[in-house]
């Protein structure tokens, strides 16, 4: 048979591991052993943090797990989950050393809703704006034929804004 695993094998003087030695090493084994996959749950516990990471739980009907989506990849959707959506994420599976905590920490999110995430920011945005009564017919005006003003926003550097004035100055 295999070579036994010592997992009492003398790390210190005193023959036991410190919890940093045992947390290091589940988190070895962890990212070692499940690679990043896919996982669908229910969000539970959301929170924004000023950071800008999201941090939440994902949850089934018998298990849940912490999951954390740092900015730089949660700054790509268009809304945060909202607690009791079901979603898809992609994650990779590791042990916060700090906490002794498994956790997923999230790469991608996915909305199982119809229309997702992009779809509940565009109605959450459209009934604020019915709400301010910005939507109502009566205050629609006509689009001039000829503005008499237009205004560009982009780099002065930009080849977008050497377009247009090549565009205008044509027409």
């Amino acid at each position: 048979m295999g070579q036994s695993l010592d997992l009492f094998a003398a790390v210190s003087p005193e023959g036991a591991w410190t919890v940093t030695q045992v947390t290091r090493r589940a988190r070895a084994v962890v990212e070692a052993g499940l690679l990043p996959l896919w996982v669908r749950g229910e969000v539970s516990g959301f929170k924004a943090w000023q950071s800008g990471h999201w941090y939440f739980t994902l949850r089934d009907r018998s298990a849940q797990i912490r999951c954390v989506m740092f900015q730089k990849d949660n700054r790509r959707l268009p809304a945060p989950p909202q607690d009791g959506m079901q979603v898809f994420l992609f994650a990779r599976p590791t042990v916060w050393e700090e906490k002794g905590d498994f956790r997923l920490t999230v790469v991608d999110l996915l909305s199982t809703e119809a229309g997702g995430l992009w779809q509940l920011a565009f109605e959450k945005t459209k009934a604020a704006l019915a709400k301010d009564g910005l939507l109502d017919p009566a205050r629609k005006r006509p689009l001039p034929p000829y503005p008499l003003r237009v205004g560009v926003v982009t780099s002065p550097d930009g080849a977008a804004l050497q377009d247009i004035i090549a565009v205008t100055a044509r027409r």
